[in-house]
């Protein structure tokens, strides 16, 4: 009892000390400085911090989901990008949906159909797919003669020159499925290659084909 009693005046006497020992001439205490953390939720607040009003609250901007964003990868340039379904022709910049769209050839770009971007998007959102696999965008003319003599199911009026036709398909999406899907809803030439597996979607006259 008496050693707990010793100890507790020591460190009285300790604490004592070190207060005198903050003092200033006059003998007085300083001033501590100031936290460096802000008083918990419920705390008094200062009356220059005063709690916004609820026009204020209400008028505070919200965050802004992102648009979901869809993979594109392209096959023959081995090439990917993530797209957000975003095909507005007047945005500043080149477009990179362009880009991986380009002649695999010589590299060239043009700026592609929004109806065909909006179909093939739309397509992906439908069927919630992550990551579509490009075939063929844009075709030079000359490019698209070759195929076309390599017999490569490609059309002598093709509209792939005219940078209003892609070839894709949705990885992980049965073939059939997307075809009936564009079939059904979209105005412009649709056709299946079997073979190849995949689909094309063009914004030229309303057409529908199958080939093998």
């Amino acid at each position: 009892m008496h050693a707990r009693s010793a100890r507790s005046r020591t460190l009285a006497a300790a604490a004592l000390a070190a207060l005198f020992a903050t003092s200033g001439a006059s003998g007085q205490p300083r001033a501590l400085p100031p936290l460096a953390f802000a008083p918990p939720d419920g705390s008094p607040r200062p009356r220059s911090e005063s709690a916004p009003s609820k026009k204020a609250l209400a008028t505070t901007a919200r965050p802004t989901l992102l648009p979901p964003t869809i993979t594109v990868a392209s096959i023959h340039l081995r090439e990917l990008i993530a797209w957000d379904g975003a095909c507005d022709p007047n945005s500043a910049g080149p477009r990179r949906i362009d880009w991986i769209l380009r002649d695999r050839t010589n590299w060239q770009s043009a700026s592609m159909d929004d109806r065909t971007l909006r179909a093939v998007h739309a397509t992906c959102e439908q069927f919630s797919a992550a990551r579509i696999e490009v075939i063929s965008g844009y075709r030079s003319s000359k490019m698209n003669e070759m195929l076309r003599k390599k017999g490569r199911h490609v059309a002598q009026r093709s509209q792939h020159p005219m940078a209003t036709a892609v070839d894709f398909r949705l990885v992980d999406v049965a073939m059939e499925p997307v075809f009936r899907a564009l079939e059904r809803g979209h105005n412009g030439g649709v056709g299946r290659y079997r073979d190849d597996a995949f689909v094309h979607v063009d914004s030229g006259p309303r057409r529908r084909w199958r080939g093998e």
